[in-house]
């Protein structure tokens, strides 16, 4: 798994592969300070893949992900305007609005009141960002609900809270299925058809 096992790895590699050319390299942070636990990034590790000619830096663990964003809005309307954090959309540079990444960050800068300054996202239903939201990690998932309590967005908070019930739900529930050997055969079979329903409803 890239995100678990070796992504700083893979990212210490490229950048000392072009050592010529690269002489530093800054790994952005997946989590912060209070938030660490075994991770393919890390700020105690990142920087021993550096090298006499490449310095290899971890850099933004003392910031949450919403902080970043808030930063980009407050500070950066540029970079919000050419926003892409997206990893599924390869074909077009707008992001899909609908893999956990876009989900989060549609999250935030909705809470913030930004999500109209940008057109790189497209208008979902909340029903769709619940689903991409569910597939996150439960970090942050709290994280978000954290922020919206700070901004006393008492209706992201209502919200944030029914995702994560939802997914602990989800999770249990295919938890019992997978230690079951008769359904845990069907649950593939299930997933990619959930994929082709969902494929198609959309615009």
């Amino acid at each position: 798994n890239y995100e678990v096992y070796y992504q700083g790895a893979l990212l210490a590699a490229s950048a000392l592969a072009l050592s010529r050319g690269i002489k530093r390299l800054i790994v952005s942070s997946t989590f912060t300070y209070s938030q660490l636990h075994p991770w393919g990034s890390h700020p105690l590790l990142d920087e021993l893949w550096s090298t006499e000619t490449t310095e290899i830096i971890h850099d933004g663990a003392e910031a949450r992900r919403v902080d970043k964003i808030e930063r980009i809005v407050g500070r950066h309307p540029l970079a919000l305007k050419h926003l892409r954090v997206c990893l599924e959309n390869q074909e077009s540079p707008r992001n899909c609005g609908h893999c956990k990444k876009c989900a989060r960050t549609m999250m935030a800068l909705g809470l913030i009141g930004a999500l109209g300054n940008t057109n790189m996202f497209p208008r979902i239903s909340r029903q769709e960002l619940a689903r991409g939201l569910r597939n996150d990690d439960r970090h942050f998932l709290d994280e978000l609900s954290d922020f919206a309590r700070e901004l006393n967005n008492t209706e992201g908070v209502e919200f944030l809270q029914s995702v994560i019930k939802s997914q602990s739900r989800r999770k249990a529930a295919r938890s019992l299925l997978e230690s079951t050997p008769i359904l845990d055969a069907v649950i593939p079979t299930v997933d990619q058809l959930r994929r082709r329903v969902r494929a198609a409803v959309r615009p």
